[in-house]
């Protein structure tokens, strides 16, 4: 019965481990979206259940506590058909993800947009040209 179960909900599950990188908006610095894995609340396959855990990099920023830094989110369907939001752990980093419309999900990432909390206010910045480098 265990194996079963587990064959159930690995079902609902998808790795993802994909990469997208492009450039900080009115920069040619780098910055990166690593889809971690893609997955079903309640595996549950609807739209409004899908989640994706993911890693969002930005390098060479003076506003960030080292030259390259590393946001962890799981972000969800926002109100767009091509938009997915989510907040990080502290409550007060946020991330938008658009992508490309009429693709699948994480699919084809374009660009994010990501507030983060530095010290005692906030920064943004946007990552543009985003390009799937396992393609």
């Amino acid at each position: 019965m265990k194996v079963f179960l587990s064959l159930l909900v690995f079902s609902t599950v998808g790795l993802a481990q994909t990469e997208f990188r492009g450039t900080v908006k009115g920069t040619t610095k780098p910055c990166s979206l690593q889809v971690q894995q893609i997955y079903y609340v309640d595996a549950v396959e609807k739209p409004e259940n899908l989640r994706a855990d993911v890693k969002a990099s930005l390098q060479n920023d003076e506003h960030l506590a080292s030259n390259a830094e590393e946001f962890f989110f799981t972000l969800r369907p926002a109100s767009r058909a091509n938009l997915f939001s989510g907040t990080a752990e502290n409550k007060k980093d946020q991330l938008n993800v658009f992508t490309k419309a009429g693709a699948p999900a994480f699919k084809s990432v374009i660009s994010y947009a990501l507030k983060w909390w530095h010290v005692n206010h906030f920064h943004s910045a946007q990552c543009v040209n985003l390009k799937n480098v396992q393609e």
